[in-house]
């Protein structure tokens, strides 16, 4: 979970948090940059975003504060509201919120990482999509520092343009030099929601968290997280028995003396592997 600037924000599988670990890079002005660990899965893997205030808000901050939600390039058509009446102990988003064809409204889509699949030959199938935004989980906030109601016969406003969601295989070029490991998917429609009958002024970004979404694999390659330790040496113990009676009857030493029979001999090695 990360805490930036009075917030926690964390990325969830089964309502548990994923496993965080430290960006060594320089950042942007109120941004806050981790990784995190996808779960190992060959099928997708369903998650959650979920903002909570560290302390209860101000009871006079009506407005509150605006959450967008970004994925892998994709923005949300809608941001969700956290204030003092509404959202108080924060927000989970579940999805994120797709346009409809006329851009009018907008359905909600549950989200899921899944395994980035990739070909050789050259890509011309995903022009819109950004590989340095592959991958990564984005959230912003605002506060809100005024709300109108729209006025009945004000022209119908409509969404923002969005982009896409990768689709199938991209092409390895288009993404040498990456860590990512995984893209997101949509999942099932969870609702569908009409624009907020409100037009709202906000301020400036308060803060950015960036979560950049690999595999465990991805991390250690990048010396984020350290390689697993080789397996122990295996010890192996057999135990062989020397007949040293067989084969000496009769049989007499240069000097005509018949060789002494000695009992049955054991003999322990022990074997260690050195590989």
């Amino acid at each position: 979970m990360v805490e930036f600037n009075g917030f926690r924000i964390a990325v969830e599988t089964n309502d548990i948090p994923l496993p965080e670990y430290a960006y060594p890079d320089e950042e942007p002005a109120n941004t806050k940059t981790v990784y995190i660990e996808v779960p190992p899965s060959n099928e997708p893997v369903r998650f959650k975003i979920r903002t909570t205030p560290l302390k209860p808000l101000e009871k006079d901050d009506v407005l509150g504060y605006g959450v967008s939600t970004t994925v892998d390039g994709l923005l949300s058509a809608y941001t969700r509201h956290i204030s003092c009446e509404r959202n108080a102990d924060g927000t989970l988003v579940e999805g994120i919120y797709i346009n409809t064809p006329d851009r009018t409204g907008a359905v909600l889509r549950e989200m899921f990482f899944k395994r980035l699949e990739t070909i050789e030959e050259n890509d011309n199938n995903h022009e819109d999509i950004d590989p340095a935004k592959l991958g990564m989980i984005e959230t912003q906030m605002q506060r809100y520092l005024s709300r109108r109601e729209r006025p009945v016969g004000e022209a119908e406003r409509l969404l923002v343009e969005q982009g896409s969601t990768l689709e199938g295989k991209i092409s390895e070029k288009k993404i040498k030099g990456s860590s990512t490991s995984h893209s997101a998917g949509l999942g099932n429609q969870i609702r569908s929601s009409l624009p907020s009958p409100y037009s709202w002024t906000v301020g400036p970004t308060l803060l950015t968290v960036r979560f950049l979404y690999r595999s465990k694999a991805s991390l250690q390659s990048l010396g984020i997280i350290p390689h697993d330790p080789p397996p122990p040496r295996l010890k192996r113990e057999r135990e062989e028995v020397i007949d040293l009676t067989g084969g000496t009857a009769g049989i007499k030493t240069e000097l005509g003396t018949p060789i002494k029979h000695e009992r049955r001999v054991k003999r322990r090695f022990q074997v260690v592997d050195l590989t």
